[in-house]
């Protein structure tokens, strides 16, 4: 799956692979691949704003089942206004400012296995 730049689907802002994604209980684990395109302005970019740990994940989704918190919902995420109980992956986007603040990016050189806890990882 190719990942994008801040969710423009052209062709030069698709500047990256996803090489695994698990998704565990209240969570994305998104690790990707950054293309070796030198003619790519954007692959420079997104590489140095990891290299500096600037640089964030988005997902795009479809909301297959959701609506407002149910009581049990509200005492776990009590400032819930909507939650989101089954959706289905469309796309993800490296991003400066990802909307979930949690969605950073970690840095791990190729030859190097990534920490057990990062929500995303960009392997360079």
């Amino acid at each position: 799956r190719t990942l994008f730049v801040d969710h423009n689907y052209e062709a030069m802002s698709a500047v990256g692979k996803l090489r695994n994604l698990i998704k565990p209980k209240g969570g994305v684990i998104v690790e990707s691949v950054l293309i070796d395109n030198p003619q790519n302005p954007l692959v420079a970019q997104i590489r140095a704003l990891a290299m500096a740990g600037n640089i964030g994940q988005s997902i795009g989704f479809e909301a297959l089942e959701y609506g407002a918190p149910t009581p049990d919902e509200l005492r776990k995420y009590p400032e819930a206004k909507a939650v989101h109980r089954a959706w289905r992956l469309l796309e993800v986007s490296y991003t400066a400012l990802p909307m979930n603040p949690y969605a950073q990016d970690y840095l791990t050189p190729a030859e190097v296995s990534p920490a057990p806890e990062p929500k995303t990882v960009i392997i360079i």
